[in-house]
């Protein structure tokens, strides 16, 4: 109805949104801070901090494949739209982001196929601080973190390298009290097991 898509119109990156008045907002967060207190997996400060954090950044985005609803019919994708819904179709910014600890942050033209190696040394390679094993890529819709061996990087997606994260001293000494304290225990009952017979 608005015209069909432009030629330079580009799928993976469209996107639907939805907008809630501010009464459904308030009660759906409330469900999910109330959600927060029954939950098992949040046992430190850190896992509530992150939880939070993603609560307030949370976006009314619905899950539509555009590529599979107007180049293959999918109807499973053909989702009922409600009023105040944006569809916003993007055009190819033929861009991927490569940020984190390396030498360059910044945008990178895309490369059909290319690795994350090849983004990363094209944005100046790893700096000194680089954690490289964690590197994850980033995809632009869904906003996923994937492993790079595990997605395909494509147009608009970002290339993250994070920092090595180096335990401080208390925190080193604890570890090894807390690995002591394990190898004495079984020492301990292996002698009085051996006194015992």
């Amino acid at each position: 109805m608005a015209g069909g898509l432009k030629e330079k119109a580009y799928l993976p990156l469209s996107i639907l949104f939805r907008n809630y008045d501010a009464e459904y907002t308030a009660k759906d967060t409330a469900e999910v801070l109330i959600n927060l207190r029954a939950n098992d997996l949040i046992v430190t400060e850190i896992d509530k901090e992150n939880y939070i954090t993603d609560i307030k950044s949370r976006r009314n985005r619905v899950i539509v494949d555009f590529e599979k609803l107007l180049k293959q019919n999918d109807e499973s994708q053909n989702v009922l739209l409600e009023g105040k819904d944006i569809i916003y179709i993007n055009d190819n910014k033929n861009i991927v982001y490569v940020f984190g600890q390396v030498g360059q942050e910044g945008y990178v033209p895309f490369k059909e196929g290319a690795s994350a190696e090849y983004y990363i040394e094209k944005a100046g390679g790893y700096a000194i601080a680089a954690e490289e094993d964690d590197t994850r890529i980033i995809k632009f819709n869904s906003r996923g973190w994937y492993q790079p061996d595990q997605t395909k990087i494509e147009s608009g997606d970002f290339v993250y390298v994070p920092k090595e994260v180096r335990q401080s001293f208390g925190q080193t000494i604890s570890v090894i009290a807390q690995i002591a304290g394990v190898i004495l225990g079984v020492l301990t009952t292996y002698i009085l097991i051996k006194q015992n017979q």
